[in-house]
């Protein structure tokens, strides 16, 4: 008999306990619908206004009903128009201005990439890089990624290069050394761990003799293509 009883208490426990789920359930249910509400009268009354609604009533719909599309709160960025075509005589007016410009330029800079770092040059810069080229002491070389080079009144830049019918930038090697020695040191006092390196750098040092650039566009473009 003890055992039959204690064990219709425990059904008994599980009956209430089933039932106050089904009403906590029912009872948000019935909140997410009231909000559905509010937020459907509130939106006729905004949208008079040209107001966008809040986010979180396009969320309680979506988890009403998943099928139904529902505005993001994103929509009310609105991308810009794509830039308007130039027309061929826009391009062509805009070409003899640009070849006036490198015609008649005054001294030219340029922004050069080496070993993965970037420098503003000009004539007879001296430029120090990280490591040995491939090349000796005395040489002339030419360098190939000029990310932009301009004037007093015109600036020609890359996507992400310019090409080399376009622009020529020598430099010269003038030396090739060590740097200073430098200390790398890790250290961790509980562990009683101690590890020491030394690294010494390598640079090389560049002169830049010339920044020379085609004068013509029509020119370049012609000798690209062909």
């Amino acid at each position: 008999m003890i055992s039959f009883s204690s064990q219709v208490m425990s059904t008994g426990t599980i009956l209430r306990t089933f039932t106050s789920r089904m009403a906590t359930s029912y009872a948000r249910n019935q909140l997410l619908s009231r909000r559905i509400q509010l937020h459907d009268e509130r939106t006729s009354t905004l949208k008079q206004k040209h107001v966008i609604h809040y986010p979180f009533a396009s969320i309680c719909r979506e988890m009403s009903n998943k099928t139904e599309s529902i505005p993001s709160f994103y929509d009310r960025y609105v991308f810009p128009e794509p830039p308007r075509l130039v027309s061929d005589e826009e391009h062509d007016t805009v070409i003899e201005k640009v070849n006036e410009c490198m015609a008649n330029h005054g001294r030219l800079f340029a922004v050069i990439q080496i070993a993965s770092k970037q420098f503003k040059v000009t004539d007879h810069d001296l430029v120090r890089t990280t490591g040995y080229l491939d090349a000796e002491v005395g040489d002339r070389i030419r360098l190939e990624k000029i990310l932009l080079v301009g004037g007093t009144d015109f600036t020609l830049v890359g996507r992400p290069i310019i090409r080399r019918s376009l622009v020529r930038v020598e430099a010269t090697v003038v030396e090739k050394s060590p740097g200073v020695v430098k200390v790398i040191q890790r250290f961790i006092r509980t562990a009683n761990f101690e590890k020491k390196k030394l690294y010494t750098p390598l640079h090389t040092v560049l002169r830049i003799n010339s920044i020379e650039v085609n004068p013509q566009l029509d020119n370049c473009n012609e000798s690209a293509s062909s």
